[in-house]
């Protein structure tokens, strides 16, 4: 038996997605203490608000469940329940699809629209005050490295 360390062994300190992984948890619970308590929101929530709230912007205001799911990073029973807590807390609404009468499309309603209006400035500043640790030069090129990779892993 080779009781040895392995000098190819997976070192998680330098394993670049571990390493993406945690900070991205770390900065959604940083975050998400900005709305959680002041506006009774859980993360998915927050995150199914805030996509309704993008896309509403673009030309068609309502999305389908299954396309804020995927957008969102939500696996379908997580986004289920968030999204029917927001239905209940009438944040949003839920309508027939115009081009596929057996599917639903979502959007934000104006209670809906009303809460992103008072969360959205708060996660902003929030992440200014985060970015403001880093140096112009630093922030550019940490954007520059996120498209890349961005770009990379939708691209392989």
């Amino acid at each position: 038996m080779n009781t040895k360390p392995n000098q190819h062994a997976l070192k998680l300190a330098n394993f670049t997605p571990y390493r993406l992984a945690q900070l991205s948890k770390k900065i959604s619970d940083r975050l998400s203490e900005k709305y959680q308590q002041q506006f009774d929101l859980t993360v998915p929530e927050w995150r199914i608000l805030v996509h309704l709230a993008d896309k509403s912007c673009a030309d068609n205001p309502s999305v389908s469940a299954k396309i804020i799911t995927r957008e969102a990073s939500l696996d379908k029973s997580t986004a289920s329940r968030a999204i029917q807590t927001l239905l209940t807390k009438g944040f949003v609404l839920k309508q027939g699809d115009p081009v596929d009468k057996r599917a639903h499309v979502l959007l934000l309603s104006t209670t809906g629209w009303s809460l992103y209006e008072k969360v959205a400035p708060l996660v902003l500043e929030w992440e200014r005050e985060m970015l403001a640790s880093l140096e112009p030069q630093q922030l550019e090129n940490f954007l520059a490295v996120l498209d890349k990779l961005d770009t990379y892993i939708t691209n392989t």
